[in-house]
């Protein structure tokens, strides 16, 4: 069986942390990667995970590029502190681990989105998909601002399961982030 970490990116992120790593407890070491979080984030994830390190957040995928190589097994798990990994998700990523395709460096992993405690079954979230279990050296982020994705050096697999991701929990913190997200991505187009 091929050892996992799991990674979780967090930034005050105290009402999703203890749920994210809970998900990921069959990973042989868990990751945080903290933004510097003053809601007591920061405290709660030395309890409960591997390690946590910390860093000053730039953005998204430069966050999580520089997390990658810290990560002590080959084997990756990146899930943001709003997601989660759910039983089925979780028997079939082990099923991989135990004998992986050699060609294979990176898989997609669907969502099942949550907006506002509702799950959204139709637009295009329906088809979410990101990849998130994927080899440490084989694998990092396109460096953009918003929207980064894996860049795989090889063969790509999907799985059947999904990630539950509870995007956005208030329409403040939905206007909120749109306006973070506008302005970063403008800086990806400059």
């Amino acid at each position: 069986m091929q050892k996992l970490t799991a990674i979780i990116p967090t930034g005050n992120e105290i009402h999703n942390i203890e749920a994210a790593i809970a998900s990921v407890d069959f990973a042989d070491e868990t990751l945080v990667v903290d933004s510097l979080s003053t809601d007591g984030t920061f405290e709660k994830a030395q309890e409960l995970a591997t390690k946590v390190i910390r860093r000053d957040y730039e953005y998204s995928a430069s966050q999580k590029n520089w997390a990658i190589p810290q990560a002590q097994h080959e084997w990756i798990l990146l899930i943001d502190a709003d997601e989660r990994v759910t039983t089925e998700l979780k028997s079939e990523i082990l099923e991989i681990l135990k004998n992986p395709d050699p060609k294979i460096v990176a898989y997609w992993i669907g969502r099942t989105n949550i907006f506002m405690g509702e799950q959204v079954n139709y637009s295009g979230w329906r088809n979410d998909k990101v990849i998130r279990l994927f080899k440490r050296d084989f694998c990092n982020y396109e460096d953009k601002q918003v929207h980064a994705e894996i860049i795989a050096n090889g063969d790509l697999g999907t799985l059947k399961h999904k990630l539950i991701h509870q995007s956005y929990t208030t329409l403040d913190n939905y206007i909120e982030k749109m306006n973070r997200y506008a302005t970063w991505q403008a800086k990806d187009y400059e």
